[in-house]
């Protein structure tokens, strides 16, 4: 007797995610077609010059350096950080010696009590089997020297409903909150919070968490997020789209955020979109999969 209300509850998500996803591309149409003269506009693509980057799978603004960035590659390299300046040029190079590298899929940078800070996600899982993810936060490094990491807070996350693929994690400091995002081929992302962890005080703190999925967006194939520190926008990216959930004021509850119908822009054209990062000018930053790696911004109007 029980199979019969799940059965008729998981198609009734199905049907309401695709009506969902209808309504938000119906009604950001408008705002698309606003800032379509700008989108046509070519902007400026970067070419990553280190040759060791074949899949940038994260990006994030160096918050030591200006115009210094960080990005990783995806799943089948090791557990390194690369850095470059505005015009594509390595800079530095970063190596987590401890930490894993099933499947890094997104990094953010943040400022915590004054601290710079990266965090990066091994969270990636495209079959849905690992039974936990990890995530590693720690202070930023220098983006001009080679170092390595000893020092750092590892996340290991449990999924209360199960296995999830994740590819977009971002931090709000303001309301000391993580977020990630699950990516999925139908319209159904999965929206999972946890507190935002004190820095650490010992040179490996290793913390465990089951997190609950608190809400589910409309949108499908989600590849990378960020926040804007300043207006505490929501910056969420597919392969092809880019999406905006403006934030009316920064206590704002976070589901309540997400559940405002966000501004729509088209993505640059690269060849494979997996990373995103919002700088203090509030221009997003995108990457691509691919060698040379390339790196665009989206022409938006959105401000603080």
């Amino acid at each position: 007797m029980s199979i019969l209300p799940a059965s008729l509850k998981y198609i009734a998500s199905l049907v309401l995610g695709f009506a969902l996803s209808l309504m938000v591309i119906s009604c950001s149409t408008s705002a698309a077609k606003d800032s379509k003269n700008k989108e046509k506009s070519e902007e400026p693509i970067i070419e990553l010059t280190d040759n060791e980057i074949v899949e940038s799978s994260g990006l994030a603004i160096s918050q030591r350096k200006n115009d210094r960035y960080w990005t990783h590659n995806d799943s089948g390299d090791g557990p390194r950080l690369f850095a470059f300046d505005a015009k594509g040029r390595k800079t530095g190079q970063c190596r987590l010696p401890q930490a894993t590298s099933v499947d890094w899929e997104d990094m953010a940078s943040y400022v915590d009590q004054g601290t710079a800070r990266l965090i990066v996600a091994d969270c990636g899982d495209n079959d849905a089997k690992r039974k936990s993810i990890f995530l590693y936060l720690f202070d930023e490094p220098d983006p001009d020297s080679v170092t390595q990491i000893d020092r750092f807070t590892k996340l290991e996350l449990h999924y209360s409903d199960g296995p999830q693929n994740c590819e977009a994690v971002a931090v709000d400091t303001k309301r000391r909150e993580l977020i990630l995002l699950g990516k999925n081929v139908l319209p159904l992302a999965g929206v999972y919070r946890m507190p935002l962890p004190q820095r650490e005080t010992e040179p490996v703190v290793h913390a465990q968490a089951t997190i609950s999925r608190s809400k589910t967006l409309a949108l499908p194939m989600v590849t990378a997020m960020d926040i804007d520190p300043q207006s505490g926008d929501i910056w969420v990216g597919s392969y092809f789209d880019l999406f905006c959930f403006k934030c009316s004021e920064r206590t704002q509850p976070i589901d309540q955020q997400l559940s405002s119908l966000p501004r729509h822009f088209a993505m640059p054209r690269l060849k494979q979109i997996e990373a995103l990062a919002v700088d203090a000018a509030h221009q997003v930053h995108v990457t691509s999969e691919g060698k040379p790696a390339r790196m665009s911004h989206v022409v938006t109007d959105v401000g603080p």
